[in-house]
């Protein structure tokens, strides 16, 4: 929750003079922290982080067989982040997450209202639509609710997952050193951009919907990762992009959406800067 939070350990740039910009999600909105930071600092824009790993920003029940606690820990760092975004300037705020909350048997979601109800059986065959559905309309109602108060939502599609039994990582072989120096921890996958569309569908329609029933922008970066129909771990130069999981940046991976967030802010900035000024203007009577 944002009052256990170090939130100094959160800020950058932070007497910038442009609209602030606001990182929400789980840890896959803060593999983006270096590049948005970069992207900030170069746009005169402070930048906020308020990630909490294992959690989308949805204002939704979530559950998890593995975790008991999973779903009053969501839930609380959900609603605090919430409303402490209420109280804060007006900005950009961009909300990212893995896809795994749409596709995955293990986690079950509800509408808030049937916090206390009871689920269906887990081997539904309606579940995964059941969460997919309560997932969408948590993240729209999550969205009004930073609309409403002042600020612009971008949502972020998931880059490509290297995750699936169809796509494993390939790690090279470890030699001597190479194990201490842990050389040999270098993923390497790649798949075709089809595969990725059919592994992320629900999710990447589903923030498609929510973007389009709110007015919310919409950004896609798999542009960084996926070329020729292919999606791929590496750079052209081999450089890796990812953590061995197969679903996180690493810094380098970070660093090279840089350019992207930029231009994702520079577009986003005047809007802020606008919904900062009406909503002062609607204080004041004018």
């Amino acid at each position: 929750p944002v009052e256990a939070k170090n939130l100094a350990a959160c800020r950058w740039n932070s007497e910038a003079p442009g609209a602030p910009v606001y990182l929400v999600g789980d840890s896959n909105a803060q593999q983006f922290s270096d590049a948005l930071i970069a992207a900030g600092t170069s746009l005169s824009r402070p930048v906020v982080t308020l990630t909490t790993a294992g959690c989308p920003f949805v204002d939704a029940w979530l559950e998890r067989d593995a975790e008991p606690a999973f779903g009053a820990e969501c839930r609380s760092a959900f609603t605090s982040a919430l409303a402490w975004l209420k109280t804060q300037r007006p900005g950009t705020v961009l909300v990212a997450s893995v896809d795994r909350y749409w596709r995955d048997a293990d986690y079950r979601i509800r509408g808030i209202s049937n916090e206390g109800g009871s689920d269906a059986a887990r081997d539904d065959r309606a579940a995964p639509q059941r969460n997919a559905n309560a997932l969408n309309e948590g993240l729209a109602r999550a969205v009004r609710a930073l609309q409403g108060a002042g600020h612009q939502v971008t949502l972020i599609q998931t880059i490509p997952q290297f995750v699936s039994h169809e796509h494993p990582m390939q790690h090279g072989q470890c030699r001597g050193w190479e194990v201490l120096a842990h050389a040999c921890e270098r993923p390497f996958g790649s798949m075709s951009l089809s595969d990725a569309d059919a592994l992320q569908h629900a999710s990447r329609q589903g923030l498609a919907g929510v973007a389009a029933n709110t007015g919310a922008t919409l950004a896609d970066l798999r542009g960084a990762f996926c070329t020729g129909g292919t999606c791929t771990t590496r750079s052209a130069r081999g450089d890796d992009l990812y953590m061995p999981d197969g679903y996180h940046l690493n810094r380098a991976g970070s660093a090279r959406l840089a350019g992207e967030f930029a231009a994702l802010l520079d577009s986003t900035g005047h809007t802020a800067r606008s919904s900062h000024a009406n909503r002062v203007a609607l204080q004041r009577g004018q």
